[in-house]
């Protein structure tokens, strides 16, 4: 029975949260549990509960947001069911539509 949970912050480069809805895809690495959360608003700090323990709590976490790149991470959710990972999405360039850069003097 899935009893563990982790705590899942999602940043952009420049550490603020990711402003858009995410979709958080899981595959455990031992077991076929694979949750899915689509359009998670990751604003703030989100807590992606039923997940399996140590020794089969060993995940593949991959996030996905429209306007940045795809990151994937191995996360591992200790025997006391509490876990944490940070996840950095960097900016897409190719859905850049403008930059506002400083005055050259600035």
């Amino acid at each position: 029975m899935p009893t563990g949970h982790v705590n899942l912050k999602v940043l952009d480069v420049n550490g603020t949260p990711v402003g858009e809805p995410v979709d958080v895809f899981m595959k455990n690495q031992t077991l076929s549990d694979a949750p899915a959360l689509r359009s998670l608003d990751v604003s703030t700090p989100k807590v992606l509960t039923d997940l399996n323990v140590f020794p089969n709590g060993n995940y593949r976490m991959e996030v996905d947001a429209l306007s940045y790149h795809t990151v994937s991470r191995f996360v591992a959710i200790p025997p006391n069911g509490s876990g944490a990972v940070t996840i950095m999405l960097p900016v897409n360039p190719k859905k850049v539509l403008r930059v506002d850069f400083p005055a050259f003097g600035a």
